[in-house]
Parts: C-alpha cells; structure tokens; sequence
C-alpha cells in the first residue's frame, strides 16, 4: 500500500484548503506565466486548467 494511501472513507472528513505550494525550475514557472499571458489569463487560472485535463 503506498505511505500517502487515503482509504475512500476518510475523504469525507478530510479538509483541504484548496491551496496548494509547487516547486519548479524557473525555466518552468516563465514558460507557465508567458503562456498564462498569451492566454490573457492568471497563472493560477492558467495551471488549475491544465492540472485539471
């Protein structure tokens, strides 16, 4: 079973904030905003919908 494994029924009572802190190389963080800007949205925006594909 994997260390970080969450049976289904706990999820129920689990509280997620929502946020979330990433690390990445700076070379990937300009191509996410650049991109973001092009799309004329926010990074957030831009990152929640390609993490949601």
């Amino acid at each position: 079973m994997c260390p970080h494994f969450v049976p289904s029924f706990l999820h129920s009572t689990l509280d997620y904030s929502g946020s979330i802190r990433v690390r990445m190389p700076k070379t990937l963080h300009r191509d996410l905003a650049t991109a973001a800007e092009l799309e004329g949205v926010s990074l957030n925006q831009y990152m929640l919908y390609k993490l949601s594909k």
